[in-house]
């Protein structure tokens, strides 16, 4: 019907790019490869990235006592051409910017954390005063809890699969939990 089309014409057209927008300037692809260089390793030794498919690459990094790290990834393993996110501490899935020098960029890394995070639960509480006066009252109260489900939640040795994904111009860094110890 008339209305129906309407309706359709109005709704955002979502466009799709299989390239990613397009090719990365040679300037910002490495020639060696990808590494990983952060906390696991007190910045040094940067760990090349296995390629995984033909826009992916992979290291697998080890959770350390403190139960998180924080890492970049370097072109060619080195210092002058890094991939970092905007922030520091910044989580799996923002933007990654550079290559730049690592002096612009000292402090902005991603932050796997393995630690339980605390979250703020309501709790259905009784009013002891109310009770006295025979008067019952109920309320809400927040409590703070561990969350130990989150996906990232791991111990001192756990390891992580951390992933670069290349679309064209689009990169993105993500990491998952792996379920036991390769190596």
């Amino acid at each position: 019907s008339e209305s129906v089309q309407h309706l359709q014409d109005l709704q955002p057209q979502v466009s799709f790019w299989p390239a990613g927008g397009g090719d990365l300037d040679p300037d910002m692809q490495p020639s060696k490869g990808y590494y990983l260089v952060g906390t696991f390793s007190q910045w040094s030794d940067p760990l090349q990235m296995q390629k995984e498919g033909p826009d992916s690459w992979t290291a697998v990094i080890t959770l350390g006592e403190n139960r998180w790290e924080q890492f970049q990834i370097w072109l060619d393993g080195d210092e002058k051409r890094v991939l970092h996110p905007d922030t520091l501490g910044a989580s799996r899935n923002c933007p990654v910017h550079g290559p730049e020098e690592r002096k612009e960029c000292y402090y902005s890394c991603w932050h796997l954390d393995g630690r339980p995070v605390m979250k703020h639960v309501p709790v259905q509480v009784e009013d002891a005063a109310g009770r006295e006066e025979g008067n019952e009252r109920k309320g809400c109260q927040m409590v703070e809890v561990l969350d130990e489900h989150s996906r990232d939640v791991g111990e001192p040795g756990d390891q992580y699969k951390v992933r670069l994904r290349i679309a064209g111009r689009y990169r993105n860094v993500d990491w998952e939990k792996l379920p036991e110890r390769i190596h």
